[in-house]
């Protein structure tokens, strides 16, 4: 027996009430309601993403976690009465993870295998709802539900293409505003009056307020915070209710934008950089694409075309000729940076927009940059395919013949005499193109090579191709019994430009998209 709980009437009547915060679909882990138990306290907890409520209680020493069928929930509340109590049993494999969970209430009893899944952590974002700062009001439940609950009264019955407006609750001082405008009959507001301090507005869902509220007496706290995406907060000292406000930020188009992108550009796009920005090119100039917050929110498509550029009348004018003559695109100057731009409505972009945008950027900014350059001064951070393939020929590639012993194949300490019998391959999955991706998305992706090499009947070993010039770095693997046909497929399918084909005396870089093969000694490699 892994828990044996005693629990009284009242608090199965809590559990039941928290059903309606679950998913409805005991197939997710989220169909579940959690009970757990830490630092004396127990909470029952429910969530479906959009909303999530708590309820404490005094426990039992120690601590635990059980997901518990509303099934079971059910039969508790059926079998009982005012004053009864039931058990919770959660039995456990040989391998100590849980396996049933039974309750047994009177002579009723039910029996479930266990929910095994990772439910959300409660605790942990009632602790972060509850730092956050913004507006609060201490106001009595009953009336909250009863203006909530008004508020949600639809003012005529919506067809299919008609939209209820947004609500916006406003703290304001110890008084609670939800103002709302019915297409066709104006402006309403509700008010409600309670104690206390600051000011915030946010878009949100009433009714939901209203049905967090069922069964609640007394006086709670209602809460919004400052940050837009931070959840709105209900709380007594037993009941914590969060519910996700209505998006009305950049964020609310981000997987519309995120979507056309990786169709257009392949899932990789989706990897952000330090900035956040996508970045769009591999070569040539850079080009990006943001999404940012404006009214509509924009999904810029840009490049930047110099750095190191001083602000000055000859630039302005220059730039503003550009700018007459050319559609789609304008060119600007800010903090040293000469910007190309293109901006798109992100609700309704497609790919067909978000080509042409790029294209022009991108066309116009490898046009104009040295020219501009030449007039103006500046840098240029195009990256030709010349340097890319002198950064290849540079490559020192290492080789791990066993724990905590490597040798260098390439580079200034290439080993000689040659220890291997015949050519070696070294390939890559990393950052396919030279677009930077997470660690653990370049990982996973090796991993699939080395299971394609050993598939191809190769032989491996876990290789490291560095960058002389700094401490950028890309593991690999070392390859052998393959040929270069085989090799260059591996490559070209994990979306790389070339592979390393190296013997006793050559080093070839060998394009995985076209012929080209640059040829180097190995033993005087530059």
């Amino acid at each position: 027996m892994h828990l044996d709980l005693t629990v009284d009437y009242d608090e199965w009547e809590v559990a039941a009430s928290l059903v309606r915060f679950t998913s409805l679909d005991e197939r997710e882990t989220i169909g579940m309601v959690c009970l757990s138990c830490r630092d004396g306290i127990r909470r029952w907890s429910a969530t479906n993403t959009r909303w999530l409520a708590s309820w404490t209680t005094p426990g039992e020493p120690g601590s635990f976690q059980v997901l518990v069928s509303p099934r079971i929930i059910t039969v508790a509340v059926n079998a009982l009465s005012e004053g009864e109590t039931a058990q919770l049993l959660v039995t456990q494999t040989d391998d100590g993870v849980p396996d049933t969970v039974t309750v047994r209430a009177g002579l009723a009893s039910l029996t479930v295998s266990a929910d095994r899944g990772e439910f959300p952590d409660a605790d942990g974002g009632i602790e972060a709802a509850s730092l956050e700062p913004g507006a609060t009001i201490e106001i009595d439940a009953t009336d909250l539900a009863e203006v909530m609950a008004a508020a949600a009264t639809q003012a005529y019955p919506l067809g299919e293409d008609d939209e209820s407006p947004l609500f916006w609750v406003i703290l304001d001082d110890g008084e609670l505003h939800v103002d709302l405008a019915w297409p066709g009959l104006g402006r309403t507001i509700y008010r409600i009056t309670g104690s206390g301090t600051g000011r915030s507005k946010r878009a949100f869902p009433p009714k939901q307020v209203s049905d967090a509220l069922l069964g609640w007496s007394g006086e709670v706290t209602f809460h919004i915070p400052d940050d837009p995406h931070a959840p709105l907060r209900i709380a007594d000292a037993e009941r914590t209710v969060l519910i996700m406000p209505i998006d009305t930020t950049h964020e609310v188009d981000r997987k519309h934008a995120e979507d056309v992108l990786s169709r257009v550009f392949g899932p990789d796009v989706l990897h952000r950089d330090d900035d956040g920005d996508y970045p769009l090119t591999v070569n040539g100039v850079p080009v990006y694409a943001r999404l940012v917050n404006d009214r509509p929110p924009a999904l810029q498509v840009f490049a930047c075309l110099l750095v190191g550029v001083d602000s000055s009348p000859e630039l302005a004018e220059e730039l503003n000729a550009h700018n007459a003559s050319m559609r789609f695109v304008r060119l600007f100057w800010v903090d040293g940076q000469v910007l190309a731009e293109s901006d798109l409505v992100a609700s309704t972009l497609d790919p067909e927009e978000l080509i042409t945008a790029f294209e022009r950027v991108r066309s116009v900014s490898e046009d104009l940059a040295p020219m501009l350059g030449a007039v103006i001064g500046g840098t240029t951070l195009s990256i030709d395919e010349e340097a890319r393939w002198a950064a290849y020929r540079s490559t020192v590639v290492t080789v791990e013949t066993g724990p905590g012993s490597q040798i260098d194949l390439t580079g200034p300490a290439a080993i000689d005499p040659w220890p291997y019998p015949d050519t070696v391959y070294v390939l890559t999955a990393w950052n396919p193109g030279g677009r930077r991706r997470p660690v653990e998305v370049n990982g996973n992706a090796n991993l699939e090579l080395a299971r394609d090499l050993l598939g191809q009947g190769a032989g491996i070993l876990n290789a490291m191709g560095s960058d002389p010039g700094s401490d950028y770095a890309e593991p690999g693997f070392m390859a052998w019994d393959i040929d270069r046909e085989t090799a260059v497929a591996l490559g070209r399918r994990v979306g790389q430009d070339a592979v390393f084909e190296i013997d006793a005396n050559e080093v070839r870089v060998v394009s995985c998209v076209d012929d080209r093969v640059d040829v180097i000694p190995r033993l005087t490699q530059t």
